[in-house]
Order: C-alpha cells, then structure tokens, then sequence
C-alpha cells in the first residue's frame, strides 16, 4: 500500500509543476474567458482522480503478477472498488495539497525554492509511511495524518480487515485501526485543502520563471 501512496505522491508533483508554470496564464484565462475559478479546480480534480483510479488499478495488476511470479501466489484486494474509490480520494488530497503549498509559496514566499516545495508530498508520504510500518505511531497521530490514513484504507481494501496500529506486531490482531474514521479524516482534509486553494487561486499572482530557476 506505501507503494501505492509513493506512486500517488509523484502526482502532487506534477500539479505543483503544472500550477507554477501557468501563474500567467491562469488569471488571464479566468479573467477573459468563460473559464471560471470553480470549473478550472473541478476539472483539476477530476483529472487528479482519473489518474488515482489508473495509478490504482496499475499497482494492483502488478501486485499481482509479482506475487504470481515470485510466490506463486496470485495476491488480489479483497474489495477491488474500494481500492479504486481509495486511488481516487487519495489522489484529490495530493493534488489539493500540492495546489496549496504552491499557491502559498508563490503568493507569499516567492519563488527561489519552487523546486524543493513541490517534493514535499513525496517527502511526507517517506515519512509519515515508513513510520507507520517500521515504527509505532500512537492511534491518534494515524488518524489525524491523511498520509496514514491512506495506508490504512488500501490495507483495508486488500485484506479486507480493519489495519493494524504497529506493523511491527502482525499477530496482535486486537490493535487496530477504525476504517471508517480514517475515511472520513481523509474526506475532511481534501475538503479543508479544496476550501483553501479556491482562496488562495483567487489571489495567484504573475512569477517569473526565472526566479525558480534561480537556486
């Protein structure tokens, strides 16, 4: 499942990207055209998800041919529309992330360190990832971190079980995890981030980019 949250991570790289070299372009498109604020995020997002749903099914299907090869054992999710709902939210909360830290940057804090902002989704995911599996976090930081949320959903989606707390100790099977609130911890954040992008798109100003590039 942590490959999968890497993998989806790499996509908040690319909108943050895409955010930076169209600070130009985007005031004026929703200034002069029909093209409104609410319709550029909506098909923002809608492309975010497309892309989870494809990221997803792709990391699943080699899943299970590695499985397959290696172990002779075919490791299929136990509940695929789940794993491909789960692709999809997960994707709407990277690109909200990624719109949020660029935006802030370029409104507030300038451009000389564009490059190393838009990798701190992937940094996050490392982190919060390999501290859930390696680690033992207490249950609130799980819940509260939508980074571990996702983790905890693809593992529900493939074992059909509610995730463990420390992965450390598979066989305590009493210490896990509530699905349901990591769901909804997930919804509220992308939720909370979309809110705040719209806010934050109003005010994108023209940069220069020549000053990212400037390091």
């Amino acid at each position: 499942s942590i490959m999968v949250v890497l993998s989806l991570s790499t996509l908040g790289i690319t909108v943050a990207f895409t955010i930076y070299y169209s600070t130009r372009s985007i005031p004026y498109v929703l200034k002069y055209t029909k093209l409104t604020l609410n319709k550029y995020v909506e098909s923002l997002l809608v492309s975010s998800m497309i892309v989870g749903l494809l990221f997803s099914a792709i990391m699943a299907l080699l899943t299970m041919g590695v499985y397959s090869f290696r172990f002779d054992y075919v490791l299929m999710p136990k509940d695929f529309e789940l794993l491909l709902g789960i692709g999809a939210l997960s994707s709407v909360f990277m690109t909200t992330l990624a719109t949020l830290l660029m935006t802030t940057m370029i409104n507030y804090l300038g451009t000389k360190n564009v490059q190393y902002i838009s990798f701190i989704p992937l940094i996050l995911s490392y982190l919060f990832g390999f501290s859930q599996i390696f680690g033992q976090l207490p249950s609130l930081v799980l819940y509260v971190s939508p980074f571990n949320d996702i983790i905890s959903l693809f593992y529900t989606s493939y074992s059909g079980s509610s995730p463990l707390i420390s992965y450390q100790s598979v066989s305590n099977q009493s210490s896990t995890l509530n699905p349901v609130i990591s769901l909804l911890s997930l919804i509220g954040w992308s939720l909370l981030l979309c809110v705040v992008d719209l806010l934050l798109l109003k005010r994108l100003k023209s940069t220069s980019l020549e000053e990212g590039r400037m390091v």
